[in-house]
């Protein structure tokens, strides 16, 4: 057994084990950890979901209040991106909560004060939920094409497939074609 130092997320440490034999450009896991792994922890998404969604009812607090739908929908789009970007569906419903909060609150309601309001609520917190569900699912997508863009070069090595595929029927003009490769054989015998 040896020491030496292994990689392991973002420290090193050295690790006593037999040295392991790869072949060249082998890849491991943890140096690919950052394209695969989940989105955003759960209370840094959280907190910078409900960070933005207080400007966003500042803003919407501008909007008249004759027209609550729009007020709704300025807060909608900011935590439809925010679960995007965090990309937890947890993390989303935990930012739709907050948002609720806020917005019947201090939108609907005056100087933080909650109360319920019936059907027109339940609309709210279904449009709200609905928004960072579907802001969660994009944020997965996203975190899936990437990996597939980042793990396509390793595939393809993997598989034995060149970068640049040639056509399956290739010509007979070939010169590294098998039936120009054993013609030429034939030749030489």
């Amino acid at each position: 057994m040896s020491c030496e130092s292994c990689w392991s997320g973002a420290r090193l440490s050295p690790v006593l084990r037999e040295p392991a034999r790869r072949p060249a450009g082998w890849l491991r896991l943890e140096q690919v950890e950052f394209v695969v792994g989940p989105g955003m922890p759960f209370g840094i998404g959280t907190a910078l979901g409900a960070a933005l969604t207080v400007p966003a009812c500042l803003l919407a607090a501008a909007v008249p209040a004759a027209d609550p739908t729009w007020r709704l929908v300025i807060v909608t789009a900011v935590v439809g991106c925010s679960s995007a970007a965090a990309a937890d569906a947890a993390t989303a419903i935990a930012v739709a909560g907050a948002a609720f909060l806020l917005v019947d609150g201090f939108l609907i309601g005056r100087y933080g004060d909650l109360a319920w309001h019936g059907r027109a609520d339940l609309v709210r917190l279904a449009a709200l939920l609905a928004a960072a569900v579907v802001g969660a699912a994009m944020g997965r997508l996203r975190l899936w094409l990437r990996r597939e863009q980042a793990f396509a070069p390793v595939e393809a090595w993997a598989n034995h497939a060149p970068a640049n595929r040639a056509p399956a029927n290739r010509s007979r003009t070939d010169p590294f074609s098998r039936t120009e490769l054993s013609s030429r054989l034939e030749e030489h015998t």
